[in-house]
Formats: C-alpha cells, sequence, structure tokens
C-alpha cells in the first residue's frame, strides 16, 4: 500500500516536472488522486491527496513565490483538496456497500425478523422491511438446506428434553457433560 501511495503521488509529479506547467497547478494528480481513492483505504488514499498538495504548492512553486499569496493558487488548493474528501468518502462509501450489502438496511428492522424470498430462481433473505439482500443460492437446494436444518433443530430439542426429563427423576445419577452441571 506504501509503494502504491508513493507512486500515486511520484508518477504525476514527474509528469508535471517533465511537462514544466506553471502556477499551481493540480490537474496531473486528479486522476491519481481519484485511483488512489479506489484502490487504497482511505488513509492511504488521503495521504496521496495531501502529498499531492504539498508537492504542487510548495516544490513547484514554493521557490519562485509564495502560494498562499496567489489568490487562485490558494483556491485551487483548496478545490482539490474538498473533491478529494469527496471522492475519497464516495469511495469508501461504495466498498462498504459492496463488501456489506446489509450496511444500509433499515434501523432495528432486525426486531421485526427476516424475510425469505426468491429471485429469478435464488433463494434471498433480508431484514423485514430492508433495502438489501442476501442471495443465499438456488431456491432448490436452499429448500432442501432448511429442511435439514430444522430437523436438527427439532432432533436437538428433543434431545434436550429428553436429557432434562431424565435428570429430573428421582434416583437417576447425571452422566457426561450434566454432572458437573448446576442441577436445580
Amino acid at each position: 500500500m506504501l509503494i502504491a501511495s508513493v507512486a500515486a503521488v511520484a508518477l504525476p509529479t514527474v509528469f508535471r516536472a517533465v511537462t514544466e506547467r506553471g502556477g499551481s497547478d493540480l490537474c496531473p494528480y486528479i486522476p491519481f488522486m481519484i485511483i488512489a481513492a479506489i484502490m487504497l483505504d482511505w488513509h492511504a488514499a488521503a495521504a496521496v491527496a495531501l502529498g499531492s498538495s504539498f508537492l504542487a504548492a510548495y516544490v513547484f512553486d514554493g521557490a519562485r513565490l509564495p502560494v498562499m499569496a496567489m489568490p487562485c493558487a490558494s483556491a485551487g488548493i483548496i478545490y482539490f483538496a474538498i473533491g478529494s474528501v469527496l471522492t475519497i468518502a464516495f469511495a469508501q462509501a461504495f466498498r462498504k456497500a459492496i463488501a456489506d450489502p446489509l450496511w444500509l438496511h433499515v434501523p432495528n428492522a432486525s426486531r421485526r425478523g427476516l424475510v425469505f424470498s426468491q429471485r429469478e430462481g435464488q433463494a434471498c433473505v433480508s431484514w423485514y422491511g430492508g433495502r438489501s439482500f442476501v442471495p443465499l443460492g438456488p431456491a432448490d437446494e436452499v429448500e432442501e438446506m432448511m429442511r435439514d436444518f430444522l430437523a436438527q433443530q427439532d432432533v436437538g430439542r428433543r434431545l434436550v428434553r429428553q436429557t432434562e426429563t431424565r435428570v429430573q427423576e428421582p434416583g437417576v445419577q447425571p452422566q457426561g457433560w450434566l454432572r458437573d452441571s448446576p442441577q436445580s
């Protein structure tokens, strides 16, 4: 990530030095800042934006004249900073929405339960009233697995009831893990 960050600042700097453009020109840095916002985490992208601003303002122009004395140069840096913040925020929000589709779900929807649905032959689940869904797989396979899951739940409940009934009978000694558990 460090190498990519350095490259995102160095490449446009070399381009700008070779083309010998005057003034506080941030144009060569913009595409690289956008790529950094998309490809890197927000910390690295912010470092790229700050490094680009510093190089444009002080390395190229600092030797000739004070950059902040020129209104158009300082405005360009401010606009670049605002654009960088917005681009990085948008890229991070998009990345989060792709990685976690339930990120934008309705608040407190979990209290209302899950909704299973079918979309184009795929079984899906979402929170009741939610805006996003999670595909579970082909509907027929999911149906079979859900039946198996419910059967396993039923077996587990019966085993727990049998064990609790046998432990509560007078004279029955608990076995295995029940021996060490507190009895009521």
